[in-house]
């Protein structure tokens, strides 16, 4: 495969993609407009467009447990109203009607990606605080060197190396929370 023809596939992929979303957009929008009597027949706007990248994309959202039928062969048509009176067409065409799934509206709601980018906070939050606690944890005093009293740390600064940081810390004074004099 040629590096030419890997780009084309790369970015009809990305169409593909794009239509499948769309259809779920679509399936998404309608509503029920009306309800007309007798044999409670739905009006339905903004309802799905009769095109194959819909019919394709639709199937495809199916598949992947996006949207479920509704209702099977629903005849269907554009109805013309004088009046307050429906015009229905001569032939009406039958197609399925779908609903969103939960998954479905948690695709158009992108909620996966913010439960992948609230992992990732919290995984650096977690990094950041077990760093602290080992910049901490050098910085006590080792035995034998507290002051006498106070119990305030003796060594005036203290440095870390890390590659690539440098930390420096001025720790006079300093009581540990944990210390007998701080509470």
């Amino acid at each position: 495969m040629s590096k030419a023809s890997h780009h084309k596939h790369m970015f009809d992929d990305f169409f593909r993609e794009r239509q499948i979303r769309r259809a779920l957009k679509a399936v998404a929008r309608q509503r029920v407009a009306m309800v007309l009597q007798p044999g409670n027949i739905q009006v339905i706007e903004r309802g799905t467009p009769d095109e194959e990248w819909f019919e394709l994309g639709v199937r495809t959202c199916h598949i992947r447990g996006w949207v479920e039928v509704l209702h099977e062969n629903l005849p269907t048509g554009a109805v013309r109203f004088q009046g307050s009176n429906p015009q229905f067409p001569e032939e009406m065409a039958s197609k399925n009607h779908y609903r969103l799934t939960e998954g479905g509206w948690a695709v158009l709601n992108r909620s996966h990606g913010w439960v992948l980018a609230t992992f990732l906070v919290s995984t650096i939050g977690l990094v950041v605080a077990a760093v602290s606690l080992v910049v901490a944890w050098l910085a006590l005093p080792q035995s034998g060197e507290q002051a006498h009293g106070n119990h305030a740390m003796a060594n005036p600064a203290v440095e870390l190396t890390v590659p690539g940081v440098q930390l420096r810390a001025a720790q006079v004074g300093v009581v540990p929370p944990w210390s007998a004099d701080h509470l």
